[in-house]
């Protein structure tokens, strides 16, 4: 006898895609929402691919945000390099907004560790041609927020502030990780001298644990990058 399930039939988890090549031999995985419409973007930047947290982020992505993942791992060169291969992947995506979803008015970073000291020179570098592979003229990025879970060199993100204005920053550590805590709070002095910024701090933790992507600090987090929306 036929079985009939009367539970709702719509997709309800994102697709995951995986090993899409921005430049030669670097990669980007994106997770979709199974949703039609155009969605925010977020870029992850964690340090390895083993760091990249897919499960907790495939539960965000499933309200509403296309979630771009790259690791810091896979990035060459300098400083400056580094920093103009994640625009680079950046761009990749708002050129193939239609294949994953994505509003190209709406792109938030988010970075772990050295992924983290990364996102914050990206977002303070944004359209600085000297930290741009491509000329930022023709495709110009712009940034809502940045999301800096475990970053630690303080003293050079508060050197490379701008005098213009640059996205609003949400800077968390954990208690245990290793960072001078002079530089970080001049750092978030400085940039909230003419930019959004919000520090946290997670008790008895390090950046880079599950600690940081429990569903409570997931619905935190979505709750602050609404507010950007």
């Amino acid at each position: 006898m036929t079985e009939f399930f009367y539970e709702p039939t719509t997709e309800q988890l994102p697709h995951l895609s995986l090993n899409h090549e921005y430049l030669p031999h670097h990669f980007v995985h994106v997770l979709v929402p199974p949703t039609a419409k155009f969605n925010p973007l977020i870029i992850f930047i964690g340090d390895s691919q083993e760091q990249l947290h897919i499960i907790p982020l495939s539960h965000l992505s499933s309200h509403g945000f296309t979630i771009a993942m790259l690791s810091a791992d896979q990035l060459t060169g300098d400083l400056h390099q580094q920093v103009s291969e994640i625009k680079s992947a950046i761009r990749f995506l708002l050129l193939h907004a239609a294949q994953f979803s994505i509003d190209t008015n709406r792109v938030f970073i988010w970075g772990e560790n050295h992924g983290a000291n990364l996102s914050g020179i990206t977002a303070l570098t944004v359209n600085d041609p000297k930290w741009n592979a491509e000329d930022p003229r023709v495709l110009p990025l712009r940034l809502r927020a940045g999301f800096l879970f475990g970053a630690s060199k303080y003293d050079k993100l508060t050197a490379m502030i701008p005098a213009h204005k640059r996205p609003a920053l949400f800077v968390y550590n954990g208690e245990c990780d290793s960072f001078d805590e002079s530089s970080r709070d001049r750092f978030i002095h400085t940039y909230h001298l003419q930019n959004e910024a919000q520090d946290f701090i997670l008790k008895n933790t390090t950046s880079g644990t599950s600690a940081f992507y429990t569903p409570y600090m997931l619905t935190t987090i979505e709750s602050q990058l609404r507010k950007y929306l």
